[in-house]
């Protein structure tokens, strides 16, 4: 595997940007006296729409980002050889311990180097 390959690892999808604050955040610094007026329900109504949408969005995003991540954990586990052996879960999440700071190819990396040590290549 190739730095250039992991880039099919990638979310096309874009980051979610969350709304200012949560809608029961909000709801809970109008007052009492206040919250029955229709300006207040309308505007209620229209952050908590906001808010869903947000909360679909992000579900999609760490959907596709989790699918890609064990479509990556599969792949690499083939590459180095590991796929099928009894540590290789723990190999992964060593390797991705160790490496994620420098993205997929640095977990690749590590992933590649244990593999080299439980295969006693």
């Amino acid at each position: 595997m190739q730095n250039e390959d992991l880039a099919k690892y990638k979310t096309k999808l874009p980051y979610p940007i969350s709304p200012a604050k949560r809608v029961e955040t909000l709801i809970a610094s109008v007052p009492d006296w206040l919250r029955n007026e229709e300006a207040v329900k309308v505007k209620v109504a229209e952050l908590q729409e906001q808010w869903d949408r947000f909360e679909e969005a992000r579900k999609a995003y760490n959907t596709d980002v989790d699918a890609l991540y064990a479509q990556f954990k599969a792949d690499a586990l083939e590459d180095v050889g590991l796929k099928g052996h009894p540590k290789a879960a723990k190999a992964v999440a060593l390797a991705y311990e160790r490496g994620q700071s420098d993205g997929m190819w640095g977990v690749y990396l590590e992933l590649e180097v244990l593999g080299d040590l439980l295969l006693g290549d």
